[in-house]
Order: structure tokens, then sequence, then C-alpha cells
């Protein structure tokens, strides 16, 4: 029996901590295995196969899901955002039979919906142990329908071992205990959320504060108010604390993903709280790979001591237990990332680019990241989004740019012209106050469609 079964089992057969709360004042870890044994039994006790739809942004409701699939052959589906049209969207790549919520959505007419009554279940009494036999490990249980800034969503699935045994890995590597108290700026419909907000407090018996913190004000509050010794955050809320005045009060951690973290807003934090902001970089389909920290003096990502890495090509390619199951493998059990990397050293590398970021305008080839990277470190510029798309006649690929700062367009077309060939500057550009982003962090795909379609 390998380590990461026992674990598991452990955690599946019931709480070590009973009477501590999860979630502070709403449920202790007693109520969370009340909930998922009554949500096991009223919900999945035909025993059945199916798919089923998880949109709940309650975290004790989404924890005690999971821990309910953990004994029944249920495989779960979560949307990257509840609207009517993405919900319809995954509906139709991915059909679900049922869906269990915990607020007014609406579904397609064939779905069932399930509406959690937290407070029925609480005071009916469930066996909250294991019941039945445990599942295979190695079994998909989870399917996440990923949004993003351009290009369709897409669908990527997730075994028990790939999910739990990341959470175990981080709660060994940063060690998360019972006494720690995570507040997250993200919700618990993307990965990110789901393992840091859920799955990681979970597996550690800590606690989690119940909201999604996202104003300078709210973060302040989880931190100094309530106490929270862990901040899960995102690149656009790490900003919006630049200058705000953080106290580190009882923190011990702040992580980031879901995209890269400007120095400068890392150098604040750590002016601020005396904390370095850690970076997780990796994929919903690659998991967890490595960690940087600029305020530790790293420029560069540190490998997971449970990963294995190399670099072909001039591209990372992976292996972990966090792995997707369907993502072709080479011989040796290695993906490739799609990232270009630079070694540094045995157990580190400098991330360049997406490989898939390079397109050809006008038979040249133009690295888009390298020209969104020049855009960014102009003055008075604090974001840019660099796409491309085919022209209007079909045959060549244009580069589109939207630039978040306060500066003169013409100015910004004369100095990006002097800095890049004439073949790789912008067709088109927009200014704006801000580059819309999702909950989770991500860019807004859909606004950010209106926004250029108003540009040609």
């Amino acid at each position: 029996m390998d380590q990461f079964y026992q674990q598991f089992k452990q955690l599946v057969s019931g709480p070590r901590y009973p009477d501590r709360f999860y979630i502070p004042s709403k449920y202790t870890y007693k109520d969370i295995y009340a909930l998922s044994a009554g949500i096991r039994e009223t919900f999945f006790s035909s025993g059945m196969e199916e798919t089923i739809c998880l949109c709940a942004m309650d975290k004790g409701i989404v924890a005690a899901a999971f821990l309910a699939a953990m004994t029944c052959p249920v495989t779960f589906v979560i949307p990257h955002s509840f609207s009517e049209s993405a919900l319809l969207d995954m509906y139709h790549s991915i059909p679900f039979s049922r869906a269990i919520t915990d607020q007014v959505i609406s579904f397609p007419p064939e779905v069932e919906t399930l509406v959690i009554d937290t407070r029925k279940m609480l005071k009916t009494e469930f066996f909250h142990g294991i019941h039945g036999a445990l599942r295979r490990p190695d079994s998909i249980f989870l399917k996440l329908f990923t949004g993003g800034s351009t290009g369709t969503p897409k669908i990527w699935s997730k075994t028990i071992r790939n999910m739990f045994a990341e959470a175990f890995f981080l709660s060994g590597k940063f060690n998360i205990s019972s006494s720690d108290r995570f507040a997250a700026t993200v919700p618990p419909i993307h990965i990110y959320g789901l393992l840091f907000s859920v799955l990681l407090p979970l597996v550690a018996s800590a606690a989690v504060l119940e909201d999604v913190f996202t104003f300078p004000h709210e973060i302040h509050r989880a931190i100094e108010k309530e106490g929270a010794s862990v901040l899960v955050s995102i690149p656009i809320h790490y900003r919006v604390l630049n200058g705000s005045g953080m106290t580190r009060a009882a923190l011990r951690l702040a992580f980031s993903s879901a995209g890269k973290l400007r120095q400068a807003d890392s150098q604040s934090f750590f002016e601020q709280t005396g904390l370095g902001v850690i970076e997780i970089y990796g994929s919903t389909e690659s998991g967890g790979i490595a960690t940087r920290c600029w305020a530790g003096g790293q420029a560069h990502y540190i490998s997971h001591d449970c990963v294995d890495w190399k670099i072909k090509s001039d591209r990372l390619f992976v292996r972990s237990d966090f792995v997707s199951p369907e993502i072709p493998r080479d011989d040796d059990g290695f993906i490739d990332t799609g990232d270009h990397v630079q070694a540094v050293g045995k157990d580190s590398f400098k991330l360049i680019g997406r490989a898939d970021r390079v397109v050809k305008v006008a038979g040249k080839r133009v690295d888009m990241d390298e020209v969104k990277n020049k855009i960014i470190h102009l003055a008075n510029v604090t974001d840019a989004l660099v796409i491309s798309t085919k022209s209007q006649t079909g045959r060549e690929n244009e580069i589109w740019a939207l630039v978040e700062g306060n500066i003169e367009k013409n100015k910004l077309k004369q100095q990006i012209m002097a800095m890049l060939e004439p073949y790789a500057v912008p067709r088109w550009i927009k200014i704006v106050e801000s580059i819309p982003v999702s909950p989770t962090g991500k860019y807004d795909k859909t606004t950010i469609e209106r926004i250029f379609q108003k540009i040609i």
C-alpha cells in the first residue's frame, strides 16, 4: 500500500479534529463529513455511474461533495462560469444528467437540479465514515471546463490521485497545520481555487474563511481582523494591494498563480508585510510544477521535488502524479508543457514563453510573448494582452494589442515601432484603463472579444 493511499484512506474515514472549524462559525469538520454522508446517501444511493455538474461557491459543500465521490462512481464537471451560455456549452460538450448547486442557476431543461439544503442535512443522522469500498486512486472523478482569453474552452480530466496527492504534497512542503487559516481571493471553480482553498485546508485539518475576498479592504480585513495565516491570491489582486498599507498580522504564507506576478507588485507586498509571495507555476492539465519567490532573489522557478522534468528542443517536459490522464506522454511518461524554458542549475529553470505563442506574420516568426514583454516595460504601461488573429483576407496573421495604462496612443505607437521590427508591430492597438479579467484571474475572453470587435 503506497503512502498516498494510506493518507487518502485516513482522510475519507473521518475527521481528525471533529470539533474544529473547517469554515469558521459555519462548518466544523464533523459537519463537513455529515454533509458528505448526506450527499452520498441522498443523491448517490443508486450506485450508478453518472456525470454530475457541481456548481457551488460554498467551499464546505465542494469539500463534502468531493469526499462523497470517493466511494461513489460519479464524475463531477465544474464549469469555468455559472452563466447560462457557459453551462449550455459545457452540457453539449459533456452531457450531465444532474446538477448539484447551492444557488439559483439556469441549467438546460433536461438536467435534474439538486439544491443542497445544508441545514436539513446537518439535522439528519447519517453515517459519517467510509460507506462502501474506496475508489481506485487513479480513477477519474473530476472534469474541469476551463475558459481563457482566446480560443475554445478546454476540458481536462483529473483523477483522485491527481488532486489529492497534490494537496497532500503542498501540505507537507509548506508545513500547513490545523492551526492555519486560509483566505482566498479566487473562487473554488478554478483548479487553483479548488486546491488551495478547498483541498489543501481539508487534508491539513486547517480552516478556510467563507468569503472570496477581492477588494483591498476585504483582503485587509481577512488578514488583520479574521486572522488569516495563508493568503491565496492572483496577480491582479497583488497589484491592487500595491501600496495599500497592508500589514502582516498573523500572515505567514502568500501564494499567487493563474498568471505572471509583476516583480514590482511582489516587491511592494514584501515591503509592506516582510513576506515574499510564492508563485505557483503549472496548469490545469499538468498540475503544479514549480515555485519562485521574487523577494527571495529568485528570477527562476524551482521544481517541486516530486516532479521530474527535462528540456527537449528548448521545451519543458514534466512527469508527476498530478498530470491529467488524457495528455499524450513520451516513452518515459513525460508530457510536453508547451513552454519554452532555459535550465538554471540542476533543479531550476527560467520560463521564456509559450511555444504556441510564436506565429508567422508576413513570412516572419513573431513571438507574441516577446512583443508583450517589451510593451509592458514601457513607461506608464501596467499590462498588455497580445494576440494573433487572421487578417480580414484570411491569408495572413495580424497582431493585436490591448494595452493597460495611462499613455497617449500615438506616443505608444511610436515607442512600439522604435523597438520592434515592422512586421511585429501590432496592427491594431487599444488602450484601456484595465484589461478585463474573470474572478479566477484569467483574462475575460468574452469582454475582450467585444473590445477588439469595436476596434476594427
